[in-house]
């Protein structure tokens, strides 16, 4: 099953859905101008370099050599070939294709290809310029096309995932016994979102139980979900008298599905749980709090224009979604910290 079924359809590209990229000038439609995200990124370096005195054009060039790996070419018998790896023009946009439209760069539209030009522009007047491409160089860079890139995974065994699955039944024993109660809310395509649920325990001037400020936990990548934070979440919510929902996110836990839910479809399944639970179009304030992945879906609810008005708190655990345009993450976690020159090596994936 996996090499016949499971492999094959997560190598097929033809399957990636294309997202529009936020509007970076307003903030809360998409837009076709991905330029804008890069002078963003542009102009962060240049503040860094500033703060820490360093030359710009080093700082930039040691952060965009990270997104590339040096490959060794056959020595066809010039002994004037260059020794020093070197980053082409045609490596450049073969990069920006990727990490600004998730596309090869032949596959690009007349639109997405003016802004290449308006992002190569960019570059140019900040003089960094780069070669074009030479059957000479003896090492070349290529780009991390990481979406891109067919891996070479390598299944569990079914005992693991038969522990996972032990370890989420005892988690949802737990949580049972914590006060929490488990529901589910449809999104737009028929997708389940679950969560947990634990009422507020505080008292209005009536008697009758009301609405507190809830708080909105988003994990990271756990096997079994929930199970490796009950300590956690004993410890930090047991005594309090807030509202809390505790949501799932099956994908990240070793749980068996292709149908994981897209930002549009996880904002619109938590805005039916708020409306659900009377938190919507109320007074209530929301701490949202998240952990490795989770800060993810909080950038997610910090762009939703229907979810952002509402929120009073954000809480940041072992965040990776802060200067994510860095390398570092994606080559720690994807590539397994190994050097670049071994990238190409399977048992790194």
């Amino acid at each position: 099953i996996y090499k016949i079924y499971l492999k094959p359809r997560a190598n097929d590209l033809s399957r990636k859905t294309i997202k529009l990229f936020r509007d970076y000038d307003q903030c809360t439609q998409p837009s076709r101008r991905r330029h804008l995200l890069f002078k963003r990124i542009m102009e962060r370096i240049e503040a860094r370099s500033r703060f820490g005195n360093k030359d710009f054009r080093a700082e930039f060039d040691a952060f965009f050599r990270g997104w590339f790996c040096f490959e060794e070419r056959k020595d066809q018998g010039n002994d004037q070939c260059k020794l020093d790896p070197v980053i082409d023009y045609e490596g450049v946009l073969d990069f920006f294709s990727w990490a600004f439209f998730d596309k090869l760069r032949v596959h690009l539209k007349d639109w997405e290809r003016e802004e290449l030009d308006i992002m190569m522009n960019i570059l140019k007047e900040r003089g960094l310029i780069y070669p074009k491409r030479s059957t000479h160089n003896r090492k070349w860079a290529r780009p991390l096309l990481i979406s891109l890139e067919k891996g070479n995974p390598l299944h569990r065994p079914i005992f693991i995932y038969i522990v996972s699955w032990l370890i989420r039944q005892v988690s949802y024993t737990s949580l049972h016994f914590l006060g929490f109660h488990r529901y589910h809310v449809k999104t737009q395509k028929g997708k389940k979102l679950w969560y947990w649920y634990r009422f507020g325990s505080c008292i209005n001037v009536d008697g009758v139980k009301g609405n507190m400020n809830p708080i909105l936990f988003f994990h990271g990548i756990s096997p079994g979900g929930l199970g490796f934070y009950l300590p956690m979440l004993r410890y930090f919510f047991s005594n309090l008298s807030q509202p809390v929902l505790l949501f799932e996110n099956l994908h990240i836990t070793w749980y068996l599905s292709f149908e994981a839910l897209s930002e549009e479809e996880t904002v619109y399944g938590v805005e039916q749980v708020l409306r659900n639970h009377g938190f919507y179009e109320t007074t209530s304030k929301l701490t949202l709090c998240g952990h490795s992945f989770g800060s993810f879906q909080l950038t997610w609810f910090l762009k939703a224009k229907n979810i952002y008005p509402i929120i009073h708190k954000v809480v940041l655990l072992d965040p990776v979604s802060i200067l994510l345009s860095y390398p570092d993450v994606p080559l720690n976690f994807l590539y397994g910290g190994s050097e670049k020159e071994d990238l190409n090596n399977p048992i790194y994936w």
